[in-house]
């Protein structure tokens, strides 16, 4: 084709336009929430690891980076029973196996939440669960692998310790110890033998 013939070809239609307004403000919305995203993220990083450097959370949980500065904690429970009634006697460790813990590890909230009581349901579960001391008195102490400085090494620390008392047919008090901080309480039990 000549010069001419194209000057005097007719053009094409304009492209149809974007239905829900123009390509630049679009554009404009998704760096908007981009951004927002990315704030939100960064708060979040900051309050994680403020919490986990005040023992308010398990740093291994609700994806902060804090995870990447220790070793996995591993949480155990470590069981003992004595005979009801016997204060200030002696605590009988409990055989690995002899105690389950799983519906009272979940109903903790996995010990995300580290220095918290555990709450009513979850001590009725552990009592629930382990009908084979019922009338005993229990104590659980819950440990965790933590990091220490002096010397640099990898050891086992309880950081928390929860005891039940019988007080009579389905009456318990309870005292938890954690972070320093101790409270205590009594249940009415339904059916615990």
């Amino acid at each position: 084709m000549s010069s001419e013939a194209l000057a005097t070809a007719p053009m094409s239609p304009a492209p149809a336009a974007i239905p829900g307004g123009d390509s630049s403000r679009r554009n404009r919305r998704l760096k908007i929430v981009a951004a927002g995203i990315v704030a939100v993220h960064a708060v979040w990083i900051c309050v994680h690891a403020w919490m986990a450097s005040n023992d308010m959370i398990n740093v291994w949980r609700l994806g902060g980076y804090a995870m990447y500065t220790i070793p996995p904690p591993f949480i155990e429970y470590h069981a003992a029973t004595r005979p009801a009634g016997e204060n200030g006697g002696d605590w009988l460790a409990a055989p690995n196996g002899a105690f389950d813990t799983f519906s009272f590890h979940e109903a903790n909230a996995y010990s995300i939440f580290r220095c918290a009581v555990p709450p009513v349901e979850a001590i009725r579960s552990l009592i629930a669960d382990n009908t084979a001391h019922a009338g005993h008195d229990m104590r659980i102490s819950i440990s965790e692998q933590r990091l220490t400085r002096e010397p640099f090494d990898v050891s086992r620390q309880i950081y928390a310790v929860l005891e039940i008392t019988w007080l009579g047919e389905g009456v318990v008090a309870w005292r938890h110890q954690a972070c320093g901080d101790a409270d205590e309480g009594r249940i009415v039990l339904s059916d615990t033998r």
